[in-house]
């Protein structure tokens, strides 16, 4: 699982959901936290009943530092080294997007 989306919609914090552990670095802040691709195996939501995951943490675009172009150019060399990614979660924030469409 990749989880991808904006800078500060919480990427990581779904991340740490999905494995059941406090692994990627997070903030409450809307600037960068994740600066690299981080991946980690785990249990499902961190039960041991479940099946291993591989979750991959990347940076988030509209970076506030204006680094997509170097994250974007991170992301891809790591999928090529992975070779494949099963599924993409796209992590959008309800407060500061869906509003918008309301």
């Amino acid at each position: 699982v990749c989880v991808i989306g904006v800078t500060g919609d919480g990427k990581s914090s779904t991340a740490n959901s999905i494995v059941g552990l406090d692994h990627f670095k997070t903030s409450s802040s809307s600037y960068s936290e994740t600066n690299s691709v981080k991946g980690i195996v785990n249990k499902w939501f961190g039960q041991s009943n479940e099946s291993p995951v591989i979750v991959i943490d990347t940076p988030g675009l509209g970076d506030s530092k204006g680094r997509d172009p170097e994250h974007i150019s991170k992301m891809v060399t790591c999928f090529k080294e992975i070779s494949y990614v099963h599924c993409f979660l796209i992590v959008i924030s309800y407060g500061s997007r869906c509003n918008e469409l309301l």
